[in-house]
């Protein structure tokens, strides 16, 4: 049904003038709850679906959605209109062209169809078992997805999410994990491991900004995030990253590799096409230390010379794809996170950051510590005074040591960080 719709709304686009067009249907359905110890608190069920239709016409974009599926007609000729009365744009070049694509299908998981919120809930009790502290949300999201362009992209697909986010103490920030499938062994022995960590001590103690610090997994996406910002091809083609001119030499620590994966196992941003229908990839982004790529969608890849690396993402039929990264992962290091801390003779733990705004084209950051811990002769001693972690990315990962271990937080797969704060 999907497909069907997109197919008519792309056709009468056409017909109706645009040079170019595409469309974007999803159907989603999500169940959440939430649970403190072992009781279940809330339990919500959501069902929704729409289509959205872009038109292209003499370089101008014009776009409309609706969550009415048999309306595709009208909604084709509102995004022509639109195309319309907007300004071109003289750096559109095309919709992309069909490549072939894997189809990923440890992606989405059949069994789920069926269930209704009292199997959920049911699942939950026997994942949370005896679990008599900590506070968690599970989450089953189930997505269908079509994408078809006047180009001769047609792309259908499936994806499930099964994912667990778990507070096990209060001055500890959550950790996160997600499968595509429901594996309650796998949720229970996540609980358990995160059920491991105990209360850090409460004594408040003021830290002179200076030091070894240790970033735990939750507080390493703030750290890197004016990296993250300046890879996007969104920022490098229009000169506000602080990475121009710097591909091929080193910029970090030798100890770390990055990539964009979106073919990942088990990432939330893991699919076979991105939301233009471009295939999904692997990009290294840093290897060994050394900058090799950005990420493109389409339309900034065409600006850049390059080719899409499949970042357009969409966050659903209400929007068009914007330039993003899939799943973000770490590679190499060799050191333990126990080790970390037990070779620190001071220092501090981060366990998580606040935000705050990140300009691509300086990599220096200004981040309150939410939950940071003293660390003294390899041991944790006292929690932090609310302060600001300030510091240069770049610099700090000069000469950072880089657990084996990870964990994931959202669209990152972390380690633990060890650096020095100047």
């Amino acid at each position: 049904m999907l497909r069907e719709c997109c197919e008519k709304a792309v056709e009468k686009a056409c017909e109706l003038g645009s040079d170019q067009a595409e469309a974007f249907a999803q159907k989603k359905r999500v169940f959440v709850v939430e649970f403190s110890g072992s009781t279940l608190n809330e339990s919500v069920e959501r069902e929704s679906q729409g289509i959205g239709v872009r038109a292209i016409q003499n370089k101008a974009t014009g776009f409309a959605y609706s969550t009415q599926l048999n309306e595709v007609a009208d909604l084709a000729s509102q995004a022509v209109t639109s195309a319309r009365l907007v300004a071109p744009d003289p750096f559109f070049h095309s919709l992309p062209e069909p490549h072939p694509f894997s189809h990923l299908p440890h992606i989405y998981d059949s069994s789920l169809e069926p269930l209704h919120t009292r199997d959920i809930q049911d699942a939950v009790l026997s994942i949370i078992g005896d679990c008599e502290t900590g506070e968690g949300t599970f989450q089953i999201t189930l997505r269908e997805c079509s994408i078809f362009n006047s180009n001769g992209i047609s792309v259908e697909y499936k994806k499930s999410d099964c994912s667990l986010k778990f507070s096990a103490a209060s001055n500890v920030a959550a950790s996160y994990c997600t499968f595509s499938k429901m594996d309650t062994q796998a949720f229970s022995t996540f609980l358990e491991k995160t059920l491991q960590r105990r209360d850090f001590p409460q004594q408040r103690v003021r830290w002179e900004g200076k030091g070894q610090i240790i970033l735990e997994p939750n507080a390493v996406p703030d750290v890197i995030r004016p990296l993250i910002m300046a890879m996007n091809g969104r920022n490098v083609v229009e000169k506000n990253s602080h990475l121009l001119g710097k591909k091929d030499q080193r910029i970090v620590s030798e100890r770390i590799s990055l990539c964009d994966d979106g073919c990942y196992p088990h990432g939330l941003f893991t699919q076979p096409v991105d939301g233009e229908g471009v295939p999904s990839q692997k990009t290294l982004l840093i290897e060994r230390g050394v900058l090799k790529n950005f990420i493109y969608d389409s339309y900034y890849a065409h600006r850049a010379g390059e080719e899409s690396t499949g970042n357009a993402l969409r966050e659903g039929f209400k929007n068009l794809p914007d330039c993003l990264f899939t799943n973000v992962v770490f590679y190499g290091g060799d050191a333990a996170r126990d080790e970390l801390i037990s070779d620190t003779q001071r220092g501090v733990l981060i366990n998580s950051l606040g935000t705050s705004m990140v300009d691509p084209r300086t990599s220096r950051i200004a981040l309150p510590i939410s939950k940071g811990f003293l660390i003294e002769k390899g041991e944790v001693t006292a929690s932090l005074h609310p302060t600001i972690l300030t510091g240069d990315t770049l610099t700090m990962l000069e000469n950072a040591l880089i657990s084996h271990e990870r964990e994931q937080v959202f669209r990152f797969f972390n380690p633990w960080i060890k650096t020095e704060n100047q």
